[in-house]
């Protein structure tokens, strides 16, 4: 045993002479001749398949032929040991002595990625690390080097700017003036596809969402029969049955974290925070009780200036009722809060009674409830504030159901969010091919037990049929149905399927030689099929994905990151390389970012001699205005006059002026400091501190114009403002992401889960709103500023506010290769080092 392991060693260091002599000079019982034969000779061959490999190996560099170089590799055999991450790092090299010849500067990530000798690669971009950079170069390298027509490359985004950044670059930047064939998805669509129907979709960053929004309205306006408005209504009547269920799915953090940020909407068509608050708002509505939620009473300095909101501010017999419905029974001394709610039981207690001693010094009835009536059921808590509410003289007589029903649709903005809601279940369906038909089986599986899912099921079934029918006496089609289209288009024609660029000129599916696609982490099921049928008609076609999983925040359109995150399932024999090193913004901003994805994936790395940058937590309540009257205050209660707009003189600000005021404030003052005198604002949804985006940023610019003097068309050029979805893809100097609160960061709405059916869980919804934070927070150069409100903050501050002891060290070079250099990988090295002209190999 010990003869054969000597003399296997030494055949494997490629010493033969030693193991003949090894074995001449041992007794040879323990290895027989014809064993000793038989190592001799598949050693000799294997040494001389090496041999000839590294030959090709070398003889490929020097004429730095890299098409010819992948081939070798994916036509290497078991014979030759040489790892792929090896072979890889070889090819590095000369990738990286041909983007210089062609004066292409990419860093050693980029050009990792960019030497992928694998037929399918998945690229994992972090934000502002060069990722459409790194796409032109991989396909300006291919035209190059294997001679390619531009045509034959195509190039793939999910919206049209960015399909024209791809174009527009690849004709300045990298040496391809005539490069035509950068197209949005839908645009490859129509092109194979060449539809004869009407399409129903706006061009633009988002395809169909205006123009299916207003069909889907108008359809559910015409089929609003009384049948489905009792439907309607009693969906809307519901509360979520099984949150309770699904916090059983979750972790306790993520458990407190689903249900502070729930919101529930009322019959009025307001959003409130609890099921016993929907129970209240929609009691009210019932029974025509006037009432305004969370209406802002303005009680001084106490509570050190916070604003106090009651739940209900009701209005009966021409005087004013304010309703609490407490988190518990104060009577009740063993009741606690959770951690997260910031105030402990007791101080809880405290804020009880020192409201209680508020509304009586104001003569005002207060009303209460409380958590622990709700243990009966909804119909036992309607009776118990029945009864409150009647001791206190205030009539309760319930409308009739017609009228209600009638009040309910009199609001526009139940019809609106419904057919949101049936827009997103029939997008969903689709983007995973689901027929109206092959959902209801779907349904019929699940057998769900909440009644308001059974509802939402029955509704959404009924809109999705009328929908397809409707499109069909249109002779129209959407998005989805033009992407199936095309795939049934390549799946019939196969490699002759053609994609019409125009001009009478077209690039058949067999001439194309690589497909590269933008913003990976948004696929879903349609879009796949539609790939695949392309990859089965031309196995020969190479692909590259590029995308970011922290940015996977379209998953209300269908987007699923399991093509993401398994795509090696996919796409078996895939590539994986990742560019991480974030161009775009300064070093204390790239932190925040990683802090926020701790544990989830890839860090991203400042580059080199990357600014500080500034990244802050702004307390809006301890930003002050001066409205007190007084001598002592007159200047500065003027200065800060230009805050508060048209209030007249002397009158009292409410809280929700001060509140205005005050994020004004904070973001001139911020606007003030830029160098390039650009600021963008972000918020989670459409609105901030009471008012529309395009409102708050008009009111700021009239601020900011009266405070510089500078020309307001100006101003508005400087100053943008939009939801955090769609800053995906922008940038700017400083960044201000309004209201973070627990309420705005995580935003979870019931309505999410009534996508169940197709895969949506609390836990995805929560990782998603996670993911939109972090894009957020990654648009600013050099300055973040996250304004928050007192101990309202966002759960995601608390990340970015733990000790700096838990950002690892983030190493400056690529993680390429780390493991131990083969024996053949050294041996091609020294050769190709000793080449003229070659760039050595990296280690």
């Amino acid at each position: 045993m010990r003869l054969r392991n000597q003399v296997t060693q030494l055949f494997a260091s490629r010493c033969y002479a030693d193991a003949v002599a090894a074995f001449n000079s041992t007794h040879q019982i323990s290895l027989p001749r014809a064993e000793f034969d038989l190592l001799y000779a598949s050693f000799g061959e294997k040494h001389k398949a090496e041999d000839a490999f590294a030959e090709h190996v070398v003889s490929l560099v020097s004429d730095g032929k890299l098409s010819e170089l992948d081939a070798l590799f994916l036509s290497k055999t078991d014979a030759v040991e040489l790892p792929d991450y090896d072979f890889w790092a070889i090819k590095d090299g000369v990738v990286s002595r041909v983007l210089k010849s062609y004066g292409l500067g990419l860093d050693a990530d980029q050009t990792h990625a960019v030497a992928c000798p694998s037929m399918r690669a998945l690229i994992r971009a972090r934000a502002g690390s060069g990722k459409t950079r790194t796409l032109c170069a991989r396909a300006s390298v291919a035209i190059r080097d294997e001679h390619l027509d531009p045509d034959h490359v195509l190039m793939v985004a999910f919206n049209k700017p960015a399909a024209d950044e791809v174009r527009q670059r690849m004709r300045k930047d990298f040496g391809c003036p005539d490069y035509e064939n950068a197209r949005t998805f839908h645009s490859l669509a129509h092109q194979l596809a060449k539809p004869t129907k009407k399409l129903l979709f706006d061009e633009g960053k988002h395809p169909s969402q205006r123009a299916q929004s207003g069909f889907v309205q108008s359809l559910l306006e015409r089929i609003l029969n009384p049948a489905f408005k009792e439907l309607l209504y009693q969906f809307f009547r519901k509360e979520i049955e099984e949150v309770e269920r699904l916090g059983r799915d979750l972790a306790p953090d993520e458990y407190q974290a689903f249900r502070r940020s729930l919101e529930q909407v009322s019959l009025k068509g307001g959003r409130v925070k609890s099921a016993g608050e929907k129970y209240i708002a929609d009691f009210l509505f019932e029974h025509d009780i006037p009432y305004t939620y969370e209406k802002i009473w303005d009680w001084g300095t106490f509570e050190q200036g916070q604003p106090y909101k009651p739940d209900f501010t009701l209005v009966a017999n021409g005087f004013d009722f304010i309703l609490e419905h407490w988190a518990f029974d104060p009577r009740d001394r063993s009741a606690l809060l959770p951690d997260e709610w910031g105030v402990t039981a007791d101080q809880y207690r405290q804020q009880i009674a020192r409201k209680r001693m508020f509304w009586a010094e104001k003569n005002i009835t207060l009303l209460e409830t409380h958590g622990g009536e709700l243990a009966g059921g909804r119909e036992a808590f309607e009776l118990t504030l029945k009864e409150r509410l009647e001791d206190a003289g205030i009539r309760c007589q319930k409308l009739p159901d017609e009228e209600i029903i009638r009040r309910v649709f009199e609001n526009n903005f139940q019809i609106s969010r419904m057919a949101e809601q049936f827009l997103q279940f029939i997008q969903r369906a689709k983007k995973r091919c689901l027929t109206v038909d092959g959902v209801s089986q779907l349904i019929a599986e699940r057998r769900t037990q909440d009644q308001r899912l059974h509802l939402f099921y029955q509704l959404a079934l009924r809109v999705y049929r009328e929908y397809e029918s409707e499109l069909a006496e249109r002779g129209a089609m959407d998005f989805d149905d033009l992407l199936r289209q095309a795939t049934d288009e390549v799946i019939r024609q196969g490699a002759d399927a053609r994609i019409h660029l125009g001009e009478g000129r077209f690039v058949k599916i067999g001439d194309l030689r690589w497909l590269l696609v933008d913003e990976y982490q948004d696929f879903s099921e349609l879009f796949y099929r539609l790939l695949s049928a392309i990859l089965q008609a031309n196995p020969t076609i190479r692909l590259m994905a590029v995308g970011d999983d922290w940015q996977a925040i379209n998953g209300f359109a269908g987007a699923e990151l399991r093509f993401f995150t398994d795509f090696a399932r996919y796409f078996p024999g895939a590539g994986e390389a990742k560019i991480a090193t974030n161009y775009r913004s300064a070093r204390s901003v790239v932190t925040w970012g990683n802090r926020l994805m701790n544990g989830l994936g890839p860090e991203a790395r400042p580059k080199d001699g990357a600014l500080t940058g500034e990244t802050k937590v702004v307390d809006l309540g301890k930003e002050w205005i001066e409205f007190r009257s007084g001598p002592q205050y007159e200047e500065d209660r003027k200065r800060d006059a230009i805050y508060f707009g048209d209030l007249p003189e002397g009158t009292n600000p409410g809280m929700a002026a001060r509140r205005l005021a005050r994020a004004f404030k904070i973001c001139i003052r911020l606007f003030l400091l830029t160098k390039t005198g650009k600021l963008l604002l972000l918020s989670r949804t459409k609105h901030a501190y009471g008012m529309e985006l395009g409102d708050f940023r008009n009111r700021l610019v009239g601020v900011l114009a009266a405070i510089t003097g500078e020309d307001r068309q100006i101003l508005r050029k400087k100053i943008r403002v939009m939801t955090a979805h769609t800053a995906k893809g922008q940038e700017e100097e400083a960044v201000v992401v309004l209201d973070a609160s627990q309420t705005s960061f995580p935003k979870v709405h019931p309505d999410n889960l009534l996508y169940e059916i197709f895969g949506v869980t609390p836990t995805e919804v929560l990782a998603e709103e996670q993911r939109l934070f972090y894009v957020a927070i990654t648009r600013p150069a050099e300055t973040l500023w996250i304004l928050t409100e007192g101990d309202t903050s966002s759960l995601y501050i608390k990340k970015l506010m733990q000790p700096a002891s838990i950002d690892r060290p983030v190493n400056a070079t690529p993680s390429s290769v780390t493991a131990e250099p083969s024996a053949l990988y050294k041996r091609i090295k020294e050769r190709i080092d000793a080449l003229p002209s070659v760039a050595q190999v990296p280690k």
